[in-house]
């Protein structure tokens, strides 16, 4: 392979990966396409646990001794 062209296609509402196709050049000049889709409905946002800013808040922050906290978001069907 010399090249490959990359397309990622995210869902606007929430940059969930919708679809990948990936686009190599081979040796003397041909392209093949391959599309990839994610396998399942099963949603998972590492955001909600705080790996990335929620609520002004980061994974990992002193909140006290006492602290207990949690967050649920709605399933899209």
């Amino acid at each position: 392979m010399s090249r490959i062209k990359l397309r990622l296609q995210f869902d606007p509402g929430n940059l969930r990966l919708l679809e990948a196709s990936f686009d190599p050049m081979l040796t003397g000049g041909c392209t093949r396409r391959f599309i990839a889709h994610p396998i399942n409905g099963k949603r998972f946002r590492l955001g909600t646990s705080l790996y990335a800013e929620f609520d002004g808040r980061y994974h990992g922050e002193w909140h006290g001794e006492q602290h207990l906290d949690g967050d649920t978001l709605p399933t899209a069907r």
